[in-house]
């Protein structure tokens, strides 16, 4: 960059200064004085010039013009250095302004550590532009903490699995009791620009070795004659009046989730009516990105449902706050899941004046392999939610278990089914 900037002005100082040579010389060009005329330079001269050379000149008048213009060249030369600087700091304050958008991930969302760990902490870059050199930084009150490297580069995602990993090791300090406790990360900038100026954060919950993991819940669902409800994500249906109702999802660290989370079960004989309520204080931005079509599926909050009817085989149905869904099951010794979902709908609806948003779904039981429910059937059931409006915070939180568990059928609270209509 520099020396495109001083080659741009030696061929504006030559230029400058054979005007003036060439405005003494011919004073019909309007700009010699009486008195002023030298001599046109010769060839060797004008090479010189071109080389940022000055020849001597003699007359005082010519001599104080040619000042000038060797003044105005230097004056659009510091311009021109001045260039890189401003856009520097342009591009800085452009990273520093979608701090949002540096997604971080965890090698676990729930660490348990008995006197050392050791995991990675993955980053996404989902800004429009890449970060030259950055580095992370952690504070602690329980651990001592080291990460490696110091600083490397972040370029810009290109796909949700396109990121760069820190290595991290916490060892326990002395006298530390058992608890859980937090560790605050903060991506810094480590080059010239903006060196030492937090870019994004983020907080892992940890705990001392021997912290409960929750017992698994069970919701009892009792089926009726009620009418099978409307699938618009408008929850105003009499079935969900009368639906077996859940709460209490909880973050990575076993506790309770800030913005909470409240789902809605019912049944007939041919299908398994779900409803989620998603509260959440920055629903504004659920919305936008559920609106925004460039943003990929992946970046939007979402919501699993795991269900097991019975048997080994797993059943998955998601769907995110743009309305997408998707349906697929995991059968035993396979590792590819296979899609199903026929006849699966849902729809998502947003209640701004309340901060929240549902998803309102209907799954057959022919989907499930279920040709009825049996009175007195239990199913494995869970369901876990992605927050991605704040990644640096409740990323994840569940039903049952923790995150980082919520589909293991050791941890996944059940679904008992009580039959109301003639048995």
């Amino acid at each position: 960059m520099m020396s495109i900037v001083v080659r741009i002005y030696h061929h504006l100082h030559a230029y400058i200064m054979w005007c003036f040579y060439a405005c003494q010389r011919d004073p019909s060009a309007g700009c010699a004085r009486p008195g002023s005329l030298i001599a046109e330079p010769s060839f060797p001269e004008r090479g010189l010039i071109a080389s940022g050379i000055k020849p001597e000149i003699q007359e005082k008048g010519a001599s104080m013009t040619m000042k000038r213009m060797h003044f105005v060249s230097t004056a659009f030369l510091a311009a021109l250095l001045a260039l890189p600087a401003v856009a520097a700091a342009h591009l800085c304050d452009n990273v520093y302004r979608q701090a949002d958008k540096v997604i971080f991930k965890p090698e676990f969302t729930n660490l348990i550590v008995k006197d050392r760990a050791e995991f990675r902490i993955f980053i996404q870059n989902n800004m429009d532009r890449g970060v030259e050199t950055a580095g992370l930084e952690a504070e602690s009150d329980a651990f001592d903490v080291t990460i490696t490297p110091n600083a490397m580069e972040i370029p810009k995602a290109r796909n949700e699995r396109d990121r760069v990993s820190f290595k991290v090791v916490i060892v326990l300090k002395q006298g530390i009791s058992s608890g859980s406790y937090r560790i605050n990360f903060r991506l810094v900038g480590r080059g010239e620009t903006g060196k030492g100026r937090e870019i994004a954060r983020y907080t892992v919950e940890t705990g001392k070795e021997g912290v409960a993991i929750p017992a698994s819940p069970a919701l009892t669902v009792k089926g009726g004659s009620v009418p099978a409800p409307k699938i618009d994500g408008v929850l105003d249906d009499a079935t969900w009046r009368e639906a077996a109702n859940f709460t209490g999802f909880k973050v990575s660290s076993g506790g309770q989730a800030a913005n909470q989370t409240v789902g809605l079960v019912a049944f007939d004989r041919k299908n398994l009516y779900l409803a989620v309520v998603l509260t959440d204080s920055e629903i504004e931005k659920v919305r936008a990105a559920a609106d925004d079509k460039e943003v990929q599926q992946s970046d939007v909050d979402r919501v699993a449902i795991t269900i097991i009817p019975g048997g080994k085989t797993q059943y998955g149905f998601v769907v995110n706050a743009r309305g997408a869904a998707e349906a697929c099951k995991l059968v035993p010794g396979s590792k590819k899941p296979q899609q199903c979902g026929k006849g699966y709908a849902a729809a998502v609806g947003f209640d701004a004046a309340q901060k929240n948003w549902t998803v309102e779904a209907v799954i057959p039981l022919s989907v499930l392999g279920k040709q009825g429910i049996r009175n007195g059937e239990a199913w494995k059931f869970n369901v876990m939610r992605y927050r991605i409006t704040d990644p640096r915070g409740e990323y994840r939180s569940c039903w049952s278990g923790l995150p980082s568990k919520h589909d293991d059928p050791a941890g996944m609270g059940k679904l008992k089914f009580e039959i109301a209509w003639g048995k």
